[in-house]
């Protein structure tokens, strides 16, 4: 498996081959790509600089990959659907919200253009939030931290509305699923999620897990936006995070079925990914706690 990034590290196995090219640079991927029948997209700018630099850097993997004959998968958002009126399919309308869900919804127009041109072959998996092992996210690490600790949880809101969220596991395991089905390409894809359910609960089913008796804390709407617009002076992510809000502040909820029909493969029963997250917090340095086996 070959590994492409701008800066790489040491592989972790002999089956693994670390390889640097920057994915604006047309010349230096397409000697990255070499050789590759299937990749797997990954990359993207600075969350902030999405609606400026995200559509340039997919034309110039879809030119790479064009002059390779390498098959894409691109891992993809649900930015582009917008605020939604249901649970979200493969055929909802996009009518993205923002800057950043316009930008997402023009890259996924690229990819599949390119697609029907028969210039590249692309599959669309599209997850909801992620977690997981290895997704160091300050507030995911906040959360899973205080778990450990016996600290209280704090949720932006009230988190009373279902939500769909992703593992990171399952969004692996996805990809690498589109990448070796030849009927996954020229469509679009939802990468499996687990059932739906409040952020609250989610979050109360983690404190359960790691059993060290946390609580959990919500924040009212005024002191949400409060922190966005002081903490947005100081952080380009914070001063982002208002355009997708409205994902947390009324039912966001995802349809895998299509995924799970074509292909069998399920996502990880929730207690077994929040402990394998869990461990992962644990290891990084987290307050020493026992992660039980059940809860």
């Amino acid at each position: 498996m070959r590994v492409i990034a701008r800066a790489v590290a040491p592989a972790p196995s002999p089956r693994v081959e670390p390889v640097r090219a920057d994915a604006t640079k047309v010349d230096e991927l397409e000697r990255a790509l070499r050789d590759v029948r299937t990749a797997v997209v990954c990359s993207r700018p600075e969350y902030w600089q999405w609606p400026t630099e995200l559509v340039p850097m997919f034309a110039t993997i879809i030119e790479a990959a064009r002059r390779t004959g390498t098959r894409l998968v691109v891992c993809d958002n649900l930015y582009a659907y917008g605020v939604p009126s249901g649970p979200l399919t493969e055929s909802t309308p996009m009518r993205p919200h923002g800057p950043k869900g316009r930008a997402r919804k023009e890259a996924a127009e690229l990819f599949l253009r390119a697609h029907d041109l028969g210039a590249v072959s692309v599959s669309i998996g599209r997850a909801a939030d992620f977690y997981g092992p290895g997704v160091e996210y300050p507030h995911l690490e906040m959360m899973f931290t205080a778990a450990l600790a016996g600290r209280p949880v704090r949720l932006l809101g009230d988190g009373s509305a279902p939500h769909s969220i992703s593992y990171i596991g399952d969004v692996g395991r996805g990809l690498a699923t589109l990448a070796t089905r030849d009927a996954a390409f020229g469509k679009v894809w939802h990468l499996p999620v687990a059932p739906p359910m409040p952020e609250r609960a989610f979050v109360e089913r983690l404190c359960a897990v790691a059993g060290k008796g946390s609580t959990v804390r919500t924040t009212p709407p005024w002191a949400v936006s409060l922190l966005f617009r002081v903490g947005g002076l100081f952080s380009p992510m914070l001063r982002e995070l208002p355009e997708v809000q409205y994902q947390h502040e009324q039912p966001f909820v995802v349809d895998d079925s299509r995924f799970v029909r074509a292909f069998g493969v399920k996502a990880t029963p929730l207690d077994e990914a929040l402990r394998a997250t869990l461990e992962f917090w644990q290891a990084r340095g987290a307050p020493p706690a026992s992660v039980p086996r059940a809860a």
